[in-house]
C-alpha cells in the first residue's frame, strides 16, 4: 500500500479483511471493499471528503486519523452502514456531525501534539449504539453527565487526560468489560465502580492511591489489573479473590509478596519499578505465568526464585541489578526472550545455554559479558543477541 500508516489488514468481529487505501478502493469492486484507509495528503489535500465515499454500500470501517486538514464531515452522515470510525482529535471540539453517527459500535478518537487534542465530548451521549471508545491523548477536564446513557459501551480508554479527576460516570455502564484511566488525575476509585459487575480489564497509574480500593471487590470477573502502589504498604486483602490473570504493580514498597499465592492463573507479572533485592520466592509457584517484567528494579540482584516455570516464555530484567544468570533459569523449558540490557554488572549468560527455546536475548551495555560466552550462546540455542536497544524487536507488554 501506498501510505507509510497504512497496514495490510484489520480485524472486524473476529474476521480479518483488506484494509484498502483510497487509490485502491476507487480500482476495487466497490461491493468488496469493507474497510478504507483515507489519507487526506495522498488524496490532493482536499477539506472535504470525497463525494464517491457512499459509493460503498458495505463499508464497515473507516479510518480518517490521518486527515488533519479536513473541515467538512457532512458526508458521514450518509454512511449508514459503517461500524467503525478512527478520527483524529484535529480541533479542541469535535464535528457536530460525529455525534449523529448513532449506528456507530466503535469510536477512536485519539489525541495527539498539543496542537490536535479536543476538549469536549458534549453531545456523544447520542451515540447509543457505541461498545467501544478510545479518547486517548486528548485534553479532556471532565466526563460528561450524559456518558452513562451509552448502556452499550463494553470498552473505554481515557488514558493520557491528565485533567480528568472524577470517573464516577463511569460506575453507571453496566456493560463495561476494559477500563484504562492510566495518566489521568483520578485519586481515587469512586463507589460507583462497585456496580461494574461485567469488568474484567482495569488499569490505571499515576496518581491514583489505595482510597477507594474496596469499590474494585465487586468486580468479581475481574482478570487483568494494572495499579500503581506508591502509597502501598501491602496488597489489598479486598481483591485477594479476584480471578487474575494479569497483575501489574508499579513502584512497589512491599515487604511481603505471600498475596500472590492467591493468583495461580497468572500468566503475565509485571512489578516494575520495585523495591527489592531479590524476586519474590512465591513467583515460583506461578506454574501459569507466561510473561514476568521486572525492569527498572534498580536493587534487584537475586533471581534464583525465577524457576520451574515451565510456560513462562518471556523474561525483562532490563535495568536491574543482576550479574549473573543462575542454573535453576534451565528449568523454565519455554522460554524464549531475555532482556537483560542495563545490568552493567552482568559478568555471564552461560546458564541461558540450556533454554533451548531461546529466540532472543538483549545485553544492551553489559560490556562484561565474555565474546565467547555470546558466540556459544548463538551457537547452543540459535537466538539472536543483541547487544544494543533493539527498538525493533515485538515485546509482548510494552506500556
Amino acid at each position: 500500500m501506498s501510505s507509510s500508516f497504512s497496514q495490510e489488514s484489520v480485524l472486524i468481529g473476529d474476521q480479518t479483511v483488506k484494509l484498502y487505501s483510497w487509490k485502491e478502493a476507487l480500482k476495487a469492486d466497490k461491493q468488496l471493499v469493507t474497510a478504507i484507509q483515507y489519507v487526506w495528503y495522498e488524496n490532493g489535500s482536499p477539506t472535504t471528503l470525497p463525494a464517491e465515499l457512499v459509493d460503498f454500500p458495505n463499508l464497515v470501517y473507516l479510518d480518517l486519523s490521518h486527515s488533519p486538514k479536513v473541515t467538512d464531515f457532512t458526508l458521514l452522515t450518509k454512511l449508514t452502514s459503517l461500524r467503525t470510525l478512527l478520527f483524529g482529535s484535529y480541533t479542541a471540539i469535535p464535528p457536530a456531525e460525529l455525534w449523529q453517527l448513532s449506528w456507530l459500535n466503535k469510536l477512536k478518537l485519539e489525541g495527539g501534539s498539543s496542537d490536535y487534542k479536543c476538549t469536549t465530548i458534549e453531545g456523544i451521549e447520542a451515540l447509543a449504539a457505541l461498545e467501544e471508545l478510545d479518547l486517548s491523548f486528548n485534553d479532556l477536564s471532565e466526563i460528561p453527565a450524559g456518558f452513562r446513557n451509552l448502556k452499550n459501551l463494553r470498552v473505554i480508554d481515557l488514558s493520557y487526560n491528565s485533567k480528568i479527576i472524577d470517573a464516577t460516570e463511569l460506575g453507571f455502564l453496566p456493560a463495561l468489560e476494559k477500563l484504562n484511566i492510566s495518566d489521568c488525575s483520578v485519586t481515587e476509585i469512586p463507589a460507583s465502580f462497585a456496580n461494574l459487575n461485567s469488568l474484567r480489564a482495569f488499569r490505571a497509574n499515576g496518581r491514583l492511591d489505595i482510597e477507594g480500593i474496596s469499590n474494585l471487590k465487586n468486580c468479581t470477573l475481574l482478570e487483568e489489573l494494572a495499579l500503581p502502589s506508591y502509597f502501598m504498604t501491602a496488597f489489598p486483602v479486598e481483591l485477594l479473590l479476584l480471578p487474575l490473570k494479569s497483575l501489574s504493580l508499579t513502584s512497589c514498597q512491599f515487604t511481603d509478596y505471600s498475596f500472590l499465592a492467591n493468583f495461580g492463573k497468572l500468566e503475565i507479572l509485571s512489578l516494575t519499578y520495585c523495591k527489592m533485592n531479590a524476586v519474590p520466592k512465591e513467583i515460583s509457584g506461578l506454574t501459569n505465568l507466561k510473561y514476568l517484567y521486572l525492569y527498572n528494579s534498580s536493587g534487584l540482584s537475586d533471581i534464583s526464585a525465577v524457576q520451574n516455570l515451565t510456560k513462562l516464555e518471556s523474561l525483562n530484567l532490563r535495568s536491574c541489578n543482576v550479574t549473573s544468570i543462575p542454573a535453576s533459569i534451565g528449568t523454565c523449558t519455554s522460554l524464549k526472550e531475555v532482556e537483560l540490557g542495563n545490568n552493567v554488572g552482568l559478568t555471564s549468560i552461560e546458564n541461558l545455554g540450556q533454554c533451548k527455546n531461546l529466540e532472543f536475548v538483549d545485553i544492551d551495555g553489559c560490556v562484561l559479558v565474555p565474546k565467547t560466552e555470546i558466540a556459544a550462546l548463538k551457537k547452543l540455542t540459535g537466538c539472536y543477541v543483541s547487544t544494543s536497544y533493539d527498538m525493533s524487536y515485538k515485546y509482548h507488554f510494552g506500556n
